[in-house]
């Protein structure tokens, strides 16, 4: 029966809805999704009732030009010397491992070619 507690509202790895939920949705502290996880995980949240806690990839662009090249550089050193801007980090985080470092460079040059 559609709307029971046997219902999976839980998203699948792959599943489209992850970072497309509200761009504009600021999370409340205390807001959680149905298992007590935070409302917002990896910049942006997800559609649906389920927050899942897979770290994506950043695409690099910095700029909100539409495209990772040169103009992105500036912004991404400052984050990797810890005074960026932190509404940067998302984009930065290439590796997807939830932190914005050296680790990240590697694949920062790749997304400009």
């Amino acid at each position: 029966v559609a709307g029971s507690e046997d219902d999976d509202l839980h998203l699948m790895p792959s599943s489209p809805c992850i970072n497309a939920g509200d761009p504009d949705f600021v999370a409340d502290p205390v807001d959680e999704d149905i298992d007590g996880d935070p409302r917002i995980f990896n910049c942006r949240v997800d559609m649906g009732a389920d927050e899942t806690l897979v770290a994506l990839p950043g695409d690099g662009d910095l700029d909100g030009s539409g495209m990772t090249d040169v103009d992105d550089i500036p912004p991404m050193v400052d984050l990797l010397l810890g005074r960026g801007n932190p509404d940067h980090e998302c984009a930065a985080d290439l590796n997807g491992d939830g932190v914005v470092n050296g680790l990240d460079i590697q694949f920062f040059v790749a997304a400009m070619f």
